[in-house]
């Protein structure tokens, strides 16, 4: 049996090439997975503070905290202050079944803008079988819950919904008293360079005046950073208009619809693949289809030789 095989495919190379291909086409190589509400701890939201109060694009908070080199507020463990005025900053997300993508997106634009927020970025996937869409926004503290309220109603279903916050109170104090400190010190080599008699005395003192005054922007930075972020809420809402494409943590972990969607999916991916090699195929023909006829022509030939008789010997 084994035989037959192997003669058969050394006959028929071409077809055993051709149903290779298609088995390994065929093959489930594409795990499907729904990200968990974990996976949002991972987004990251663009833009800086401005004179205005306002994020522009081109800045992302770094592990390092706003500008310089310094600490950053958030990151660090700071003692408790007490304090009755807590500054907390809130981040809320959303998870929304919309029938229109681009047009979920516009109403929460102009919502937002109605509501004295600002948009951070944007992002969408224009898929024509699944379009999803992230936005994130800026809302003004005290209006985060009616703002909430009104995203969702845009939605034929929210599928989650999350609201956490952090207090940086004590990050904001600590950060006041470093810059008391810093100011008093600053003010003290002030005094030592009006005294200074000597170029390299002034110089020396100059060097650490600056030093200083570079720390004294990075914290103002911070202290500025942290004021903002408790006066106006993050929200990042994704959009999508299948259940399948929105990260959420589902309540049923067998959902036969959900599975009979991945699977009519991966046989559309499957034909597409086999669709494209076929097409590889038949554009590269001009090579192998001539070459394959040199061979069966020689191989016919050779196949009609007249066998030879022995000569008989006197």
């Amino acid at each position: 049996m084994l035989n037959k095989s192997i003669n058969w495919i050394k006959e028929h190379k071409l077809a055993s090439f051709l149903i290779l291909l298609i088995a390994f086409l065929l093959w489930p190589r594409v795990k499907y997975s729904l990200p968990t509400i974990s996976s949002y701890d991972s987004y990251k939201e663009y833009g800086a503070i401005s004179n205005k109060g306002e994020y522009p694009a081109d800045m992302v908070r770094s592990e390092t905290g706003y500008g310089g080199d310094s600490i950053d507020p958030i990151a660090q463990d700071y003692p408790p202050h007490p304090s009755s005025n807590r500054m907390v900053s809130y981040n809320s997300y959303l998870s929304l079944l919309v029938k229109d993508v681009n047009k979920t997106v516009e109403q929460i634009i102009s919502t937002t803008n109605s509501m004295s927020g600002y948009m951070v970025n944007t992002s969408k996937a224009l898929d024509p079988d699944s379009p999803t869409a992230t936005i994130v926004v800026r809302i003004p503290t005290d209006k985060l819950e009616t703002a909430t309220k009104r995203f969702k109603e845009l939605a034929i279903r929210v599928t989650s919904e999350e609201i956490s916050g952090r207090d940086v109170t004590d990050q904001y104090t600590d950060i006041a008293e470093h810059l008391n400190l810093l100011g008093k010190t600053k003010a003290r080599y002030e005094e030592i360079r009006d005294k200074a008699k000597t170029v390299n005395e002034l110089l020396n003192v100059q060097r650490e005046l600056t030093n200083l005054q570079r720390q004294i922007d990075s914290l103002k930075g911070q202290q500025q950073y942290l004021e903002q972020i408790s006066k106006y809420s993050k929200v990042t809402i994704y959009i999508a208009e299948d259940e399948i494409a929105l990260p959420y943590t589902p309540s049923e972990t067998f959902r036969p619809k959900v599975i009979f969607t991945l699977a009519v999916r991966s046989l559309v991916k499957n034909l597409y693949k086999i669709g494209q090699a076929l097409i590889w195929l038949a554009v590269y023909g001009v090579f192998w289809v001539p070459a394959l006829l040199v061979v069966l022509v020689i191989k016919k030939r050779v196949g009609r030789k007249p066998p030879q008789t022995p000569q008989a010997s006197n």
